[in-house]
Order: structure tokens, then sequence, then C-alpha cells
């Protein structure tokens, strides 16, 4: 069996790659190319690999990557949406193009440094969450088709972050990058500055009106807000505010109290459906952000197989473009993308 781990030079999928050495797998280390900021480790990444007797490869999708991911970003910002492409990267790039790749070169199988776990059931092959509470990644491939995991193996699933540096440290191994990948890879600081110095021309300034109807300042670029923020709008006021709504035909930004930011659902589409619904729960826990807990809820189909979910308790509005990512127990179910549906 050859087996291709896609690399980014981080701990994870070096950690990865040693255990496929050590089950005895022949493995190829394959390295995506998707920015311009990845072609500075590729030399230390096949260098570090050739180390463990591991050949890598390196596959340039940089052309598709900024179509698929980073236009779609932008595009998003624009239209007063905030994206998670980490989700889409996964979706299209990751486990499309890379896994394709990796396949179309002869391998048998495809992994990854994700801390989620694959079991088969049935001749079936469901999603589930990784072990490490902390770490586990399974809201990040809630995009990702059921037939794109199809060979495909997750051997992180069942360890813990700590765990792992450790193991790794004792090998007396070192992966070609030491820090922590950052969260937005193709963006050096902050998304605001990535924003201004794309070629786009981004609204400028314009009213801040309190939900109450009361224009209360001025904004600077409704790109530079994301719903639930309560720092940095500048508004001297009874009590604290928070980014309710982006009006973005009219260049206005609504703020509100914190009982005006809750909500008791949300419309989800685009959905991908890794269970079929007719196998759903009633009740289901949802992610609408990765660093939440999961909240119970309940669900209805709409058309165009759209869902409206009713949060089992009032929770701050989620904020559109984001992904909503749908559980039962540690099973994922499906994602998909929240809706503005004010």
């Amino acid at each position: 069996m050859i087996g291709a781990v896609a690399v980014s030079g981080g701990i994870d999928s070096f950690f990865a790659t040693h255990l496929l050495k050590k089950r005895g797998d022949n493995v190829v280390a394959i390295f995506g190319i998707f920015h311009d900021g990845l072609l500075k480790i590729k030399d230390e990444v096949i260098s570090k690999y050739k180390e463990l007797n591991v050949t890598c490869i390196t596959v340039d999708l940089r052309e598709e990557f900024e179509e698929k991911i980073v236009n779609y970003f932008v595009d998003q910002y624009i239209k007063g949406n905030t994206p998670n492409p980490c989700c889409l990267c996964n979706k299209y790039i990751k486990f499309g193009l890379l896994k394709q790749s990796a396949m179309d070169k002869g391998c048998d199988f495809f992994s990854t440094g994700h801390y989620v776990r694959l079991i088969n059931k049935n001749n079936k092959k469901f999603l589930y969450k990784g072990v490490d509470e902390n770490k586990e990644q399974s809201y990040f491939l809630s995009l990702v088709p059921k037939e794109n995991l199809n060979n495909v193996e997750f051997l992180l699933g069942d360890y813990k972050k700590q765990d792992v540096k450790t193991l790794v440290k004792d090998t007396g191994m070192s992966p070609p990058i030491s820090h922590e990948s950052q969260e937005i890879c193709f963006i050096k600081d902050n998304y605001r500055s990535f924003l201004k110095k794309s070629q786009i021309t981004l609204p400028g300034p314009g009213k801040i009106i309190g939900t109450w109807g009361e224009e209360l300042g001025i904004h600077n670029g409704l790109f530079n807000y994301t719903i639930g923020q309560r720092r940095g709008l500048g508004i001297p006021y009874k009590e604290p505010l928070y980014v309710i709504d982006k009006i973005v035909n009219e260049n206005i930004l609504v703020v509100g109290t914190k009982s005006d930011l809750l909500r008791d659902h949300c419309i989800v589409k685009d959905i991908n459906f890794l269970e079929d619904i007719v196998n759903w729960p009633k009740t289901v826990s949802i992610k609408v952000n990765y660093n939440m807990k999961p909240t119970k809820a309940s669900w209805e189909l709409l058309e165009n197989n759209e869902i409206k979910v009713y949060f089992d308790k009032k929770i701050p509005r989620p904020t559109p473009g984001q992904i909503c990512c749908f559980y039962s127990k540690d099973l994922v179910l499906g994602g998909g993308i929240i809706k503005d549906d004010k």
C-alpha cells in the first residue's frame, strides 16, 4: 500500500507520516503550494522529509486556490458576510484537487494530520469528532463531500495534541516548522489589511444606527466589522453595544444591546450531507463557529435543501457566511453555510 500524506510542515502531518512509516506502509509526502508564502518553506519541508526517508513531492495549486478560496473570501466580505476559508479549502483543495493529484500519482490512500476519526459501519465510512475536545477538527471538515472521504485515513483522531507533541519529542524528531499554523494561511497579519491590499474597491464610511433608529456615529467600512463585535465601535452608550447587522446596499452598520443580538434560529444553505437526512435525529447538536461549545437544536428541512435550525436556548446571532456543523453526539451529520435570513 502506498499512502500519501498531505504535509504542511507542521507537527501534526509530520507525526501522521511517522505513524504510517511505523505501520510499515510506503509513504509519500505531498506538499500543496497554495500561495506564494509556501514557496519559502518548500525546500525545508522536502529536506526534512528526506531525513525520514520519505519522498516529498510538491503540487502547485496557487491558481486554483486563488480562484476557489481567495476570490470567494474577498467576494463574501464585500457582500457583508464573514466566510470561513479553511472549510472551503478542505472541500475544494485538500480533499479535492490535492487528494486527486495523489491518487493520479498511484497512491492507494490519502491522509492528513487532522484530529478527526473515520469509522466504518456497514461498509460505509462516517466522520466522527476526534477524542481531543480542545483540538478536534471535525467542524473544518463538515463541508467535504462524503465521496471525497473514500480512500482517506485519519491517524490522529484518537490522540490528544499534547501527547503528539510529547511523542514527537521522544523520538528526537522535529517537524520543518516549529510554530503552529496561522488561522488563515494566506493572510500574514489580519484580514482587514489583506482586503485593503487587494485590488478591489471597498465600501467606505457610512452611518452607524441603533436598532431603535437613532444615528450614533460613522463606521469606517462595513468590511471592518463582524456580527457580534463589541470592541472598536467607539460609541459611548449607557450599556455595551454590539454589531447586530449590516445593511450592505445602504452601507449602514446596525448596533444594539446584547439582548438585540440574541436569536432563536438560523437558516443554513448549501448543506453537505455526511449522513442521510432520513437518519438524522430530531434533536441535534450544532456549532455555528469553531470555538463555541455544541448547543442543542431541532431542525426543519426547507426548500432547496436548506435547513432552519431552532436553538434550544437563544444564542448570539450566527454570522452569515460562517459554517454550521451538525452532530449527533460525536457523529458529524453534515455542514452548511449560514444564510443571511433577515
